[in-house]
């Protein structure tokens, strides 16, 4: 009886490892899409979340986070992970800026934690932040009146428009940066 020998020339080898690499070369793009996407998926989930916590807050003390007026167009931002938003733990009672301020009669009211402190940071483990004037770029829209300078980058970006819609719960995407084209936001509304 004969032997039967399995083996492959050298060129048989190549052309297999090359349709390998074709094939790769297709697919790994897709894949690495779909883990962005799936990361901007549940970055809009948690933003989603903090929305109902603000909310929650706002019920229970009549304020938004930094003790602000509800839907006031006024600085100051503030980053859920910090105790003056009021979302993770009970807020120090004094006036952050202008009409922001927590009273002792908003604090009192308080009954949290609306959030859990591990939904405050997104996959670029930079912290969500609250914005009550931010400004994001989109086609059409006319300048908010805010310093183009700040926003330069955006308005190369988006080709010089803004569209003001605050206040706005905030995730500054892959690139960390604020106002830049890649931020992933939600906007507040009570509905």
């Amino acid at each position: 009886m004969k032997k039967t020998v399995w083996g492959f020339t050298l060129i048989e080898l190549i052309v297999v490892i090359a349709i390998i690499a074709v094939l790769a070369a297709i697919i790994a793009p897709n894949a690495f899409k779909a883990i962005e996407k799936s990361k901007l998926a549940k970055t809009t989930q948690d933003l989603k979340s903090i929305k109902t916590a603000v909310i929650a807050l706002y019920s229970d003390t009549g304020r938004f986070p930094n003790g602000c007026p509800a839907f006031s167009v006024q600085n100051p931002e503030v980053y859920f992970n910090t105790a003056r938003a009021g979302l993770i733990s009970r807020p120090p009672v004094g006036v952050v800026e202008g009409s922001c301020q927590w009273t002792q009669s908003d604090v009192d009211k308080w009954d949290g934690p609306y959030l859990d402190s591990n939904k405050v940071e997104d996959f670029w483990h930079t912290a969500y932040m609250y914005d009550p004037d931010y400004a994001f770029c989109a086609s059409g829209a006319s300048s908010c009146g805010t310093s183009l300078s700040v926003y330069t980058e955006c308005s190369a970006s988006c080709g010089g428009v803004f569209n003001c819609s605050p206040p706005v719960i905030v995730s500054f995407g892959p690139d960390k940066a604020e106002y830049t084209c890649d931020d992933v936001i939600v906007k507040m509304m009570l509905n």
